[in-house]
């Protein structure tokens, strides 16, 4: 006789593979000893981001539609052509969807991103994401501001379900932004001017603190004010700071014609983070001495996420980019009035993913939300702008991230978005940073296999044009005769190697030879060079603008100055390419790699930082002030002779 056993039926786990993890968490942070409460809900939707199709096959489309050698030059795709050729395919999301089902998840908490790019579980708690990736969360407290994060330092996925997957968020996502809930305003003069009159102004409060605040990094920095004695010299001011006549004189760059009525520019961009804005009496201030047909004119305003040019916060460390990005804009530009896409409301917390939902709808839900505001807020009580601002051909834009600060994740699917808008025909332009090797407020890091540079991001991405800064050395006269060096004072211009991203191949031969004959040793610090993308691309005058802001004039440094003044120039090819019927230029890097007789080699000067002498310039692209200074005249005959 047989006894019969009976056992339950087990439904065994799919098998799980690690996905991602992270083997540092930042050095403000520390992990609380006590695990978050199991029934703690997550901060915002889990949401699996999909693997986008054909994304190997991004770059080589793009250098065939950039390089002069290949017979698509300048055939830029439509919108259309670039989203059907990524969008994720089917199958991924209802793989995840099956995946998600299987596990008990109710179909009325599962929801596709608009764009299709991502699948979002909403209404989970800590126990409930615990369980569905294989992970434990765990508290971070930041160890100066005592404010807390949720995360997880690895996670698993079914092996069905990672073939699929990007990344998941919130797992291993730090705040980009170093600040959390709870950050006060510093006083607007305003409220100080209330405050001494007996007036109680009611304090604010932002959330994350992001690309425009005061204090994040990336904004110009200043130097002395000046008497209006001092602003009627003309160029015979050039060895002592910037004009725009100076720039005219030093990069073969036509004067405007003052003659000729205003229009709005299709060509040139310029991006602001709220808190940061103009002032109209600036506009007017500067316009008086240097543009006087500009006196009256605006930038054509795009708001995305509620961002308007507010005057609630007032001073330097609020009106000081803008000033100094739209003064020169419209100043380079005219009579061409650029295009001012103003990002984010007073919270001060959009950031780079913001921007491109509203220049890109098939973009939005790609944002990372311990990096990218979340719309609708207390501020502004409306969905994000998904595709809602029309596309300059040339965008520049002078904020940045240190790489460290930011998920690899999040980079690489950013940076794929910049290679998207290139296949489009847009030159996407980005300052280097103001610290040398080190990053943002000359940060430099510890990783765990030692001391690192700073790399810095959006710069590090392949597929933008990164602008380092030069200056001419004090006292230099007119005519030009001594050539620029690399800017050194005040601020220290960026440059570099990404410790993310692979060196592209229409930088090899130029920064191969350069590390090849002139790669330092012995800096202290390590740094990747043979392998990885350096920077900066290009570079430009970066110090001692004169610039109107909140009511004076002022001496302003940074490569902050460099992007705009680049991006003025190529959208003044791309005009005229354009008043003769033909394509802009797009994505330039492989142009000015391949032809170094457009650009003054710059062969003075380092970028020190980190305790180190930083990169030396040498002849050829280096890490400091990549291939040098553009030639404005030489660069728009290699344009126009093409057609």
């Amino acid at each position: 006789m047989y006894l019969l056993l009976f056992f339950p039926l087990l439904v065994l786990p799919a098998l799980s593979v690690l996905h991602e993890e992270r083997r540092s968490i930042p050095s403000s942070y520390a992990r609380s000893l006590d695990p978050p409460a199991p029934d703690t809900p997550l901060p915002s939707p889990l949401r699996f981001f999909l693997q986008q199709s054909n994304v190997h096959l991004g770059p080589s489309a793009l250098l065939n539609v950039s390089s002069p050698s290949s017979p698509f030059f300048r055939k830029h795709w439509t919108k259309k052509q670039v989203d059907a050729f990524f969008a994720p395919e089917p199958k991924r999301a209802e793989a995840v969807e099956r995946w998600l089902a299987s596990q008990g998840i109710p179909q009325g908490k599962i929801r596709r991103s608009r764009s299709g790019g991502s699948v979002d579980v909403h209404g989970l708690s800590v126990s409930e994401a615990q369980s569905l990736l294989n992970t434990s969360y765990s508290v971070y407290t930041h160890q100066e501001r005592g404010t807390t994060h949720l995360g997880c330092t690895e996670y698993h996925l079914p092996e069905e379900v990672a073939e699929h997957v990007d990344f998941v968020y919130p797992t291993l996502q730090f705040d980009g932004h170093a600040h959390k809930q709870g950050v006060t305003i510093p006083l607007s003069a305003r409220e100080s001017a209330m405050r001494i009159s007996g007036q109680e102004p009611k304090e604010k409060k932002r959330g994350k603190v992001g690309l425009g605040v005061p204090g994040s990094g990336s904004l110009p920095k200043q130097g002395e004010q000046l008497s209006t004695d001092q602003l009627n010299g003309g160029i015979s001011v050039c060895g002592e700071f910037i004009v725009p006549e100076c720039l005219q004189e030093l990069y073969n760059y036509p004067a405007p014609n003052l003659s000729a009525p205003s229009y709005p520019s299709e060509h040139l961009g310029i991006v602001e983070y709220t808190p940061q804005s103009y002032l109209p009496n600036d506009l007017e201030m500067f316009f008086g001495y240097y543009l006087s047909p500009g006196v009256g004119e605006r930038p054509t305003l795009y708001s995305i996420d509620g961002g308007y040019p507010q005057d609630e916060y007032l001073g330097f460390e609020y009106q000081g980019e803008s000033s100094l990005d739209l003064e020169y804009a419209m100043a380079l530009s005219w009579p061409e009035i650029p295009m001012l896409y103003q990002v984010g409301d007073l919270s001060g917390s959009a950031s780079f993913g913001n921007f491109l939902n509203a220049l890109d709808g098939s973009y939005c839900g790609e944002n990372d939300p311990s990096v990218d505001e979340t719309f609708p807020n207390s501020y502004w009580p409306y969905p994000e702008d998904c595709g809602t601002v029309p596309q300059a051909t040339v965008i520049s834009t002078s904020y940045n991230y240190n790489e460290f600060d930011l998920p690899v994740s999040y980079m690489e699917r950013q940076c794929h978005e910049y290679l998207k808008l290139g296949l489009e025909g847009i030159t996407v332009v980005f300052s280097s940073g103001d610290y040398g090797v080190g990053g943002n407020m000359g940060m430099c890091m510890d990783d765990t296999t030692g001391a690192m540079f700073t790399p810095s991001f959006p710069s590090t991405c392949p597929w933008v044009l990164s602008v380092g800064a030069t200056q001419i050395p004090y006292g230099t006269t007119t005519p030009f005769t001594t050539p620029e060096v690399a800017c050194e004072d005040v601020i220290v211009s960026g440059g570099g190697f990404s410790n993310v991203f692979s060196r592209p191949g229409y930088q090899d031969d130029q920064v191969a030879g350069w590390s090849d004959n002139y790669g330092p040793v012995g800096l202290g610090y390590d740094y990747n060079t043979d392998s990885m993308r350096g920077y900066p691309d290009i570079s430009a005058n970066g110090a001692g603008y004169v610039v109107a802001a909140d009511g004076e004039f002022l001496l302003l440094y940074g490569t902050s100055a460099s992007a705009p003044v680049i991006a003025s120039m190529l959208a003044k090819i791309n005009s005229e390419l354009a008043s003769q019927g033909n394509a802009p230029i797009g994505f330039i890097n492989s142009v000015i790699y391949a032809n170094p007789d457009r650009v003054h080699d710059i062969i003075s000067g380092s970028n020190p930082g980190c305790g180190t002498k930083g990169f030396s310039t040498t002849p050829g692209w280096d890490p400091v002030t990549g291939m040098g200074t553009l030639n404005f005249e030489k660069l728009l005959e290699f344009y126009m002779a093409l057609g």
